[in-house]
């Protein structure tokens, strides 16, 4: 495996990284903008 390689591994990794953090503090705003909105009714 040449260092070429291992780099563009890195990449997709911190990418990767990105997305689902992304994606999980999209999931818990929506949760919360929903029991916060049941509360309040």
């Amino acid at each position: 495996m040449g260092s070429g390689e291992t780099d563009i591994l890195k990449q997709e990794y911190k990418v990767d990284g990105k997305m689902t953090y992304l994606f999980i503090m999209r999931e818990y705003t929506l949760f919360f903008t929903l029991r916060m909105t049941i509360f309040t009714i």
